[in-house]
């Protein structure tokens, strides 16, 4: 799953190539970009990027996986074992038993249609519906705001940022008795960057709220946390880290493709819901009193539905509230940040 690697991205001509951490071949491609980026983003740089890649492009069924060769290879050759042995290895009888699982999905659907409406996640979490609404930095931390998400059936997070313990009581002093009694979260940078990361967790420690949100690598606190009684979601982008935030016992995963907002991982949320099936029918004990979340690019009841018919026992979504009046309302958003939203293009934004 972790063998390839985007390269690419500064020059926003992105690439996907075989990398297994040590191919040299990946490596003289980076520092290719490097001293063309440094010359500035400019077509011609662009253009000689692509060019030189190509140059050395070979089929991946003809290159051996050496290690001095520029593969292109997409993800999902990932569950290419996965589909033989569901599915088998001949074309004609794969491809029959195939269309039989895409009619047995087809028949699911219509017993998930209403999966989001009478859930007993959301029933589990204490909230109306199994939606939890993404935390931003600097945005997500309005009581205020969290409140009216709260009022409209979803799990409201707070972000904690970069605040510091004056900041901490002075903005959130008020979020129990704003919240009076219905379910939150936190949600905490937990990487060595956050020069507030103990302060943060003591302060979350003391105020005890119902759910942590770990975005961050460091599974170090997991434990402790667990063991105070407050329920833990992990952020996971990858199954290196999805596995150990199960195996620390989390019971709430939040898988996050790279179509989220903020620090994103290497995969779509297509390829880590997949990558949840085929762990799942492989190692159904590990998933066991786990709960599933999607995130990333879900944001109307399309994408939800897709995250339903994909396994999910809820979702996450952060920029769709980024469109709501409440957000502007309680002075979370300036009004001039949401029409600038609003009026952004589907290529608005970039992975840097």
């Amino acid at each position: 799953m972790d063998s390839t690697d985007l390269v690419g991205l500064d020059l926003q001509v992105p690439c996907r190539l075989f990398n297994k951490g040590n191919s040299v071949a990946f490596k003289e491609i980076k520092t290719l970009e490097d001293s063309l980026y440094g010359a500035g983003i400019e077509e011609e740089s662009r253009r000689s990027f692509a060019s030189q890649v190509q140059a050395r492009a070979i089929h991946p069924l003809e290159s051996h996986f050496s290690q001095d060769k520029v593969i292109p290879l997409g993800v999902e050759t990932a569950f290419a074992a996965s589909f033989v042995e569901r599915f088998g290895a001949g074309t004609e009888a794969a491809v029959k038993a195939f269309l039989d699982e895409i009619r047995n999905g087809c028949r699911l659907a219509e017993a998930k249609k209403d999966c989001f409406v009478d859930s007993p996640v959301a029933r589990e979490m204490g909230t109306l519906y199994p939606f939890i609404q993404g935390a931003m930095s600097w945005i997500t931390d309005v009581p205020e705001f969290a409140s009216r998400v709260a009022d409209a059936g979803g799990l409201p997070t707070i972000a904690l940022g970069l605040m510091d313990a004056e900041t901490l009581d002075r903005r959130l002093g008020c979020l129990p008795e704003i919240m009076g009694g219905r379910p939150y979260a936190v949600n905490v940078v937990s990487l060595a960057e956050n020069p507030f990361r103990e302060t943060h967790l003591t302060w979350i420690k003391k105020q005890r709220p119902r759910f942590v949100v770990i975005a961050g690598g460091d599974l170090s606190p997991i434990r402790e946390l667990i063991e105070r009684g407050i329920e833990v979601m992990y952020i996971a982008p990858d199954e290196a880290l999805l596995r150990l935030a199960l195996e620390a016992g989390v019971r709430y995963v939040v898988c996050e493709g790279y179509e989220a907002g903020g620090h994103v991982g290497q995969h779509s949320t297509l390829t880590l819901a997949q990558m949840v099936l085929d762990l799942k029918r492989d190692q159904p004990s590990l998933f066991q009193n786990c709960r599933v979340i999607l995130a990333g690019g879900i944001f109307n009841r399309a994408t939800a539905f897709m995250a339903a018919m994909l396994g999910a026992d809820a979702i996450q979504m952060g920029t769709a509230y980024l469109a709501t009046q409440e957000i502007v309302e309680t002075d979370a958003l300036t009004a001039l940040y949401q029409r600038m939203i609003l009026k952004s293009p589907p290529w608005g934004t970039v992975v840097s």
